[in-house]
This record gives C-alpha cells, structure tokens and sequence, in this order.
C-alpha cells in the first residue's frame, strides 16, 4: 500500500530523471479536498497535505459538484484553521474551484477571491462579479477565429 509521502517521492524522483533531460521541467502537486468530508476529515487531510514535506506540493483545492454542496464558506474556518496551525512553516496557496453552478445566488467566485484563491478554477459565473473581471486579466478563447483574446 501507497502512503501519501510515498507517492509524492515518487514523483519527486520522476521529476529529477526528467530534469536530467529537461532540466527545466517541473512538476507540481495540487492536493484537493472533497466537498463531501466533514470538517474533522477535511483538517485531518489538509493537515497531512501541509505536514510532507516536499517542493512539489504547490497549492490546495476544495473540489466537486457546486450544486449539491454548501458553498464555499462552510470549508473556510478549517482551512483557516489549518492555515494557522502552519503559519511560519508552511504556504500552500488556495487554488480553488468555484463558479460552476446553474444557482444564480452562489457567491463562491467572490468567496474565494476574498479569501485569497491564486487561481479560480473554471470561473463560469463571473459574470456575476464584474469588479474581479475588470481587476482580472482572463485568457479567453474565441471559437469562430480560433484564437486567443483578451
């Protein structure tokens, strides 16, 4: 059986076999939470993701179905508490999913740019909060020219 620091070692040497080819290859790991642990599992895998020791985790994420679970300030207070708990010794940016959803009301775009996201994960309602798409420089994709616009 795989442990989680076993895993990443794993990539760790993967990463050092490629960078003697590539020497300028990297990898980098997101680690997700689920939307659907309670709040003592979402701190107790948060708590291991900050606890290996390694270059390549880069950042976590809260992940699944919008629609079906509480938005995102329900997650906030664990991990600000795990935050917390490794302030000083550990940073792993928020990289968070939000704005997939068909509920006009949700907030999580706004939520986790507040919060201080590096990155919002798909983003489809945006539109929603036009003060972080006027501050945010968007990549979009314009089908008809088959080209990049900003």
């Amino acid at each position: 059986m795989l442990y989680e620091k076993d895993v990443v070692k794993t990539y760790e040497e993967v990463e050092q076999e490629l960078q003697k080819k590539y020497p300028y290859f990297t990898i980098g790991l997101i680690v997700f939470g689920l939307k659907i642990f309670n709040p003592e599992q979402l701190e107790k895998y948060f708590r291991m993701a900050y606890s290996i020791e390694s270059h390549l985790i880069i950042g976590i994420d809260m992940v699944q179905e919008e629609d079906i679970h509480p938005e995102f300030d329900t997650y906030e207070p664990t991990i600000r508490k795990i935050q917390q708990k490794f302030e000083g010794k550990r940073t792993l940016p928020g990289i968070y999913h939000a704005g997939e959803t068909k509920k006009i009301n949700s907030h999580n775009v706004e939520k986790v740019t507040q919060f201080g996201s590096a990155r919002i994960g798909h983003g489809l309602n945006l539109f929603q909060v036009g003060n972080l798409v006027k501050a945010a420089c968007l990549p979009v994709f314009d089908y008809e020219r088959k080209e990049h616009v900003h």
